[in-house]
């Protein structure tokens, strides 16, 4: 019922948002930035398993997290839990409809997707989240690599660092290809996602 009247609210504001201005002189808070599609599909999960969150728990490193308001939302999801707060999806839900954390969790929730095997699809997604943050880290080694003034041992440095990189990178590319093929304990041999 609570989810209802959240919905409703939502689509009221909706219609409110269509008749205001577009950005607020005063320092209306800006929107954020787009959270990922692994990072939205891992908090759906997430808000419809408590086994995803334990997994989440276990696996994800914030680092590999964007700004985005699902990663946010994902965060706070595990602070919850790992302080054994959480109380489901209504705790993270705002007083505000037009929160952006508020529309997102509701709009998750009113999705219907049915997942086989979440233990599976949670790991795809945290498998996902850290090949796209060692791809990023990957690109700017490759900047550095290119600077002219490069000690012998900073480009030794360097250069190890991008080798574990790509190690790391086709070992999560081989994890994702046989992503089906996940062991009865629900782990990969070399990483717990």
């Amino acid at each position: 019922e609570g989810l209802r009247r959240e919905v409703a609210k939502l689509r009221g504001s909706r219609r409110d948002r269509r008749n205001a201005p577009e950005n607020d002189a005063e320092g209306e808070q800006l929107p954020q930035p787009p959270s990922s599609p692994a990072e939205e599909m891992l908090l759906h999960l997430m808000l419809l398993d408590e086994q995803a969150i334990e997994r989440a728990a276990k696996g994800v490193n914030l680092a590999w997290l964007s700004p985005g308001v699902a990663s946010l939302a994902i965060q706070e999801v595990l602070q919850q839990y790992n302080a054994h707060q959480w109380k489901g999806p209504n705790g993270l839900i705002g007083e505000s409809p037009s929160d952006e954390k508020t529309r997102l969790i509701s709009k998750l929730l009113l999705e219907m997707w049915v997942n086989k095997r979440p233990e599976v699809a949670v790991a795809q997604c945290i498998a996902t989240l850290e090949k796209q943050w060692t791809e990023m880290r990957l690109r700017d080694l490759r900047k550095e690599l290119a600077r002219p003034e490069l000690s012998a041992h900073e480009l030794n440095i360097l250069c190890q660092q991008s080798m574990e990189f790509q190690r790391r990178l086709m070992e999560i590319g081989h994890f994702l290809a046989t992503r089906d093929v996940l062991p009865a304990d629900g782990h990969s041999s070399e990483t717990v996602y």
